[in-house]
């Protein structure tokens, strides 16, 4: 899932919660900056269902800017970092 800001919802990692109980949870966040409570929510998957959903963030460049409709996008995490390969 890309999109570049969030808003700040006190129910925000519930929704997130939600998608990941329901298995519609993203394979991966792509953001131009991430908000907190959808880091939390992400954090509290791994913890309740043991599910890895990473978050990128604060890129170089733009993901917006790059990323279009119908390129497959893999995301992975080195040395701590995440990784954004587009693959047209």
């Amino acid at each position: 899932m890309i999109y570049p800001y969030g808003r700040g919802s006190s129910t925000g990692d519930m929704w997130f919660l939600e998608v990941v109980r329901h298995d519609k949870a993203p394979c991966a966040i792509i953001n131009i900056t991430s908000e907190p409570i959808i880091i939390v929510g992400a954090l509290l998957a791994k913890l309740l269902y043991n599910k890895i959903i990473p978050i990128v963030d604060n890129t170089k460049e733009n993901p917006i800017k790059i990323i279009r409709t119908g390129n497959y996008v893999k995301v992975s995490v080195k040395a701590n970092k995440g990784v954004i390969e587009v693959i047209k």
